[in-house]
């Protein structure tokens, strides 16, 4: 009814939604197991681990990374993009911790 009286609205079927719904069945894919089991593993510890989330802290004053890791939701949208690329930026600290 409101396309129909007012044009110029463009009609996305609830785009928030299928976005989601698309990167759901994308992750879903066997091809991107492994690599969301590794991600949600790194995730996991710091976010359960006093001392690892101490040390990831403290390094992230010493390099200047203002932004930390990022859990994967379950009601979020794309979740696991966020968390991505939130790891992807905190990867070069998560290593030198390591060595």
């Amino acid at each position: 009814i409101v396309l129909q009286s007012i044009p110029f609205v463009i009609d996305l079927h609830d785009c928030c939604h299928t976005m989601h719904n698309t990167t759901k069945d994308i992750m879903a894919l066997s091809d991107f197991k492994s690599v969301i089991s590794m991600m949600s593993w790194i995730i996991n510890y710091f976010s359960k681990s006093p001392l690892g989330t101490t040390e990831l802290a403290q390094l992230h004053e010493h390099t200047g990374v203002s932004e930390g890791l990022v859990k994967i939701g379950k009601t979020q949208f794309a979740t696991h993009y966020s968390a991505a690329v939130a790891l992807a930026k905190c990867l070069p600290i998560i290593q030198s911790l390591i060595e």
